[in-house]
């Protein structure tokens, strides 16, 4: 006879694997995901952080400008005062910039200062009411290149026995004084008249080929031991 099978002896599924899956459900770790998120959000807080670059751009901008006005106020600006106040002093850096940067050579390397002739080259003493007796050095200077020239400047020395230099005056071609003013105006006066680059009327601005201009130098003092006096053209520029 077969046994009879009772509800109670039904075999029951196992359910071991089912644990097993529950238990490896609970062991499964999520870490890589949540380390992968935090050096994420670490990345945004550092980039948050950076300060941003228009700031840095603006206070550099601001020191170039801070800085350009320091130039302006210790260079520049005392340099066009100068200008104004002190046309002379101006004047002699300009010839000292002239030399330096060759303004008064022409192609061929000789000197244009080199083509201008001293002629008629007499002097005379005139009694000043302010200052006594002044030398008055006057004559006519002559360009002689085939093209016109400007601002020619004449210089005079005054030299002992022993040809040494007592003393020296110049000024531009172009500035002639009366007797009337050599008699009557101060020594700062007549250095004054005498030194305009232009001359009177702008006559020393251009001085064409074979031109003449009359040239005037003054001694307000004559220191003792004189004996003789040379000339010579210190300055001429040629007008292209």
């Amino acid at each position: 006879m077969v046994p009879e099978k009772y509800a109670s002896d039904v075999l029951q599924p196992e359910s071991k694997p089912a644990k097993q899956v529950g238990m490896n459900l609970t062991e499964i770790e999520f870490s890589p995901a949540s380390e992968s998120l935090d050096e994420t959000d670490e990345l945004q807080g550092a980039s948050a952080e950076k300060p941003a670059p228009p700031v840095r751009k603006k206070s550099r901008l601001w020191k170039i400008a801070l800085w350009t006005l320091t130039i302006l106020a210790i260079i520049v600006i005392p340099v066009i005062v100068c200008f104004v106040v002190f046309p002379q002093l101006s004047e002699r850096y300009m010839q000292i910039a002239r030399k330096y940067v060759g303004v008064s050579q022409y192609k061929d390397g000789r000197s244009v200062a080199g083509q201008v002739k001293l002629q008629d080259i007499r002097q005379r003493v005139i009694n000043n009411y302010i200052l006594g007796n002044i030398r008055i050095v006057e004559g006519m200077a002559v360009n002689q290149a085939n093209f016109s020239i400007a601002r020619i400047r004449v210089k005079a020395e005054i030299l002992d026995a022993y040809a040494i230099v007592l003393g020296e005056r110049a000024s531009y071609a172009g500035n002639v004084l009366t007797d009337e003013d050599l008699t009557n105006l101060s020594e700062e006066e007549i250095l004054k008249r005498l030194s305009l680059p232009g001359g009177r009327d702008n006559s020393n601005e251009r001085v064409i080929s074979n031109g003449r201009i009359p040239f005037m130098i003054v001694f307000t003092r004559e220191p003792p031991g004189y004996i003789k006096t040379t000339v010579m053209i210190s300055g001429a520029e040629r007008l292209l």
